[in-house]
């Protein structure tokens, strides 16, 4: 699944000696630069997309918390992320 793939490289990063900020922006804003895409994602701005997940701790402080997914922002919609495994069969 891509999000866990992206989070497990994000924990790279971290694990090869980049702080959690640095890898949380590479996956962000840095990517959205690399594609050109940076007045409209990779940073939570008016009139920039929303699509976002929302976690329930501190990533900062150990950064697999990444993976502990409360919400997820979508077409600026909220969506329950247990919900959403449920709705799929899949039991985290």
């Amino acid at each position: 699944m891509l999000g866990h793939s992206l989070h497990r490289e994000i924990e790279l990063y971290v694990q090869a000696g980049v702080t959690p900020i640095e890898a949380i922006q590479a996956a962000t804003i840095v990517a959205a630069r690399a594609m050109k895409m940076e007045k409209e994602a990779g940073t939570i701005q008016v009139g920039e997309r929303a699509d976002m997940i929302v976690v329930n701790r501190n990533p900062l402080e150990s950064i697999s918390n990444i993976r502990k997914i409360e919400s997820v922002v979508a077409a600026g919609r909220v969506f329950d992320c247990s919900a959403l495994w449920q709705s799929v069969g899949f039991q985290p």
